[in-house]
């Protein structure tokens, strides 16, 4: 019975020193060598990784670091340097390759050289994320050399300060797309330019939602599937978000081209050009800012610029262009703008409608604008405050001509106040 005992007790001590050993060390005495993370790492670019190593059964636990067979690397796949004879030190390059994201660390025991192990290292753009109709969703990793395939996989991982770089080609729902697609905060998607990137929305979501601080969409073309009822943004959000951005966009083919549903207080609309649509940018919720400095808005079925929502307190509309529209800018009762340096053609109702301007505290609410391109009504005062429109092009040099054919103020109707244009 006493042998019995024993027996059991060696058996399970020899369990306990096994279970405790290192699984992968040798048991031959041969030299081993064994590099972790055994999985693979990440590093972003320019940043370093630490690589650990471990070599058995000699007291020389040196290593030779490799990147992908060089040794020490090279600034095009990265650099490694030992830190220690355990650890090495891999520097991803500066620059992204073009064609691969990964690299293979080795490490070369130099006790044995026969006998060396390697791990994996992803190298990852910090603040890049690319997105290519070559991509595949499942197995990319928003890289050069292996990028996304929609742009909607590439939103679930990009982070704050990220900007999604999207490539050439047409992103829809038919190609993958889930819709609207909505940035995350401080997170740009940017495109290669008006005539090479392309995103379509469909007849019943926006091609873009932007409801968080510093979502930007820019250097791309948002195209309607359906003008009957597409629309191609939607600015939604609470008050208090700021800085939503669309800026270098074409928005093309849309019942709306982009649409302020929500109570987010400031947005830029800046350097875009809108055309072929029913409506040009709609603003049905209050806010405190909107800029509009630049942009070009072209053959609108009604209204370029729709200030729906009472309570606007701060609009620039400065440098726009409108050449083909029912209305070029109509403002409710409400709304506060000065309209400067601006162009006006084509325009077959009015090409400005204007209410309630008293806030604007004496300041030349129409100043120095180009209204010879109108072919009816240049500014129409909606409100019983007096309007200042100094310093313009009118579609005629008598002033007389301009007052009766040109403007509708007091004259026209005694309740609204007067438009003083000289």
């Amino acid at each position: 019975m006493k042998k019995v005992i024993l027996l059991a007790v060696l058996l399970g001590a020899f369990i306990v020193l096994n279970c405790n050993d290192d699984p992968t060390r040798p048991v031959d005495g041969e030299v081993s060598i064994n590099v972790y993370p055994v999985t693979a790492s990440t590093a972003y670019l320019g940043d370093s990784t630490l690589i650990t190593v471990k070599v058995y059964n000699t007291q020389n636990e040196s290593v030779t670091w490799y990147v992908n067979d060089i040794a020490g690397g090279n600034d095009i796949m990265g650099t490694i340097e030992a830190t220690s004879d355990t650890t090495g030190l891999y520097t991803a390059p500066s620059t992204a390759p073009d064609d691969f994201d990964t690299v293979i660390v080795k490490a070369v025991s130099q006790a044995d050289t026969t006998k060396s192990d390697y791990t994996v290292v992803y190298i990852l753009d910090e603040f890049l994320l690319h997105v290519d109709t070559s991509g595949v969703d499942a197995t990319g990793k928003g890289t050069v050399a292996n990028p996304f395939r929609t742009i909607s996989r590439a939103l679930v991982s990009a982070t704050e300060g990220q900007t999604v770089r999207v490539g050439t080609g047409t992103f829809n729902e038919a190609g993958g797309e889930t819709l609207p697609l909505t940035p995350g905060s401080e997170v740009t998607v940017q495109g290669q330019g008006i005539d090479t990137t392309f995103v379509e929305s469909s007849s019943s979501n926006p091609a873009f939602q932007l409801q968080n601080e510093l979502a930007t969409i820019q250097e791309l073309t948002i195209r309607g599937s359906d003008r009957a009822s597409s629309i191609g943004v939607e600015f939604n959000g609470d008050a208090n978000i700021d800085n939503l951005s669309l800026a270098y966009l074409k928005i093309e083919n849309c019942r709306i081209a982009a649409n302020k549903a929500g109570l987010s207080d400031s947005i830029s609309f800046k350097n875009n050009e809108v055309t072929d649509c029913v409506y040009g940018l709609v603003i049905d919720q209050p806010g405190a800012f909107l800029g509009l400095d630049g942009t070009i808005f072209t053959d609108i079925d009604s209204v370029a610029v729709d200030i729906v929502s009472q309570v606007n307190p701060t609009i620039d509309f400065l440098d726009v262009t409108i050449d083909g529209a029912l209305i070029g800018l109509n403002m409710v009762e409400g709304s506060f703008a000065i309209i400067q340096s601006s162009n006006f053609a084509n325009i077959d109702s009015a090409a400005v409608i204007l209410h309630d301007i008293s806030q604007l505290e004496g300041a030349f609410p129409v100043g120095n604008n180009d209204f010879s391109g109108c072919e009816n009504l240049c500014v129409y005062n909606a409100s019983a405050d007096t309007i200042l429109a100094r310093g313009n092009i009118w579609p005629d040099t008598n002033m007389v001509i301009v007052d009766s054919l040109y403007i509708y103020d007091d004259d026209e109707d005694d309740s609204l106040g007067p438009v003083i244009y000289e």
